[in-house]
């Protein structure tokens, strides 16, 4: 009786251990961005595979208010839809000529290349993921689009030739990446000369300031033409999708996972969401050019 209640005993401290070293990973993921880098493929992979999640083909914290152009979307892609329509505007009007080539870098399931290509009708449109999952998604389900080109790739080796490219696109993904001069290096080689690079995401202040952003961006060849903090539209979007994303985590996530994917999915009440409030994190849209 005595071994079997010191078995017991071992079983539970064990499991408490786990449990332990479980949560403390999750913490550190959520607030490590280099740690997340590290086994974000594995997560996407994952998250692009839930079947209850299958029509959810945008996962950027979104956009509000959206505008008559996106209201006709499912409601779950509306606010992330209406973001990229304001990554390719400025006050002059859009910025992807007809007829260009563009090249999106972390397309994700392809929502924003479906808006894209219809709106604009560029002349070839390359999606890069480092997501199989994603990749494998995008070349079913657009497959029927001719000038539409889907690579599965790292965001820091682009498979793209040297100057070949008019506008290279990127949405709310690079805060991911573990070597952003690398990255914007590689979006340099890829663009013709006075090519644009329009780039929208999110940082936490105190891991980079927009100061050391900006000059990131400078030393790997690019000037600022336009600059735009949305921290309070994409507020509001989260605030606005936060009960309709709550029902999608309760049937997708599992339920050791429900807590993780709602600080994910920016719902209101999770620390992400207090942060956009308080300013510890900004959330902005460049549109650069190549020097």
């Amino acid at each position: 009786m005595i071994l079997v209640l010191k078995i017991a005993a071992i079983l539970l401290l064990s499991f408490v251990i786990v449990f332990a070293c479980f949560k403390m990973v999750m913490k550190r993921l959520l607030s490590n961005h280099r740690f997340f880098a590290t086994i974000s493929k594995s997560f996407y992979n994952y998250f692009y595979s839930l079947k209850d999640l299958h029509h959810l083909r945008t996962n950027n914290f979104g956009y509000a208010p959206i505008d008559e152009d996106i209201a006709h979307y499912d409601p779950d892609l509306q606010y992330g839809i209406q973001l990229y329509k304001e990554l390719v505007k400025n006050h002059h009007g859009y910025l992807i000529p007809e007829k260009s080539a563009v090249v999106e870098v972390g397309c994700g399931k392809g929502a924003g290349a479906e808006f894209l290509l219809k709106k604009f009708n560029p002349g070839t449109y390359t999606g890069i993921d480092f997501s199989e999952k994603a990749i494998n998604f995008c070349n079913k389900t657009y497959k029927q689009i001719p000038n539409a080109n889907f690579i599965c790739a790292d965001a820091h080796r682009l498979p793209v030739d040297h100057n070949s490219v008019d506008v290279v696109i990127n949405v709310e993904s690079s805060h991911l990446y573990k070597d952003q001069d690398k990255f914007f290096s590689g979006v340099h080689n890829i663009l013709k000369a006075k090519g644009k690079f329009l780039f929208t995401d999110y940082r936490r202040v105190k891991n980079c300031s927009i100061d050391t952003l900006e000059k990131q961006i400078s030393d790997c060849g690019f000037s600022i033409t336009e600059k735009r903090i949305i921290t309070p539209q994409v507020k509001n979007a989260c605030m606005l999708a936060s009960e309709r994303r709550n029902r999608l985590v309760e049937m997708a996530a599992p339920r050791y996972l429900k807590k993780y994917f709602r600080h994910y999915a920016v719902l209101n009440g999770t620390k992400k969401s207090a942060m956009l409030a308080n300013g510890e994190i900004i959330y902005f849209i460049y549109h650069l050019e190549k020097k």
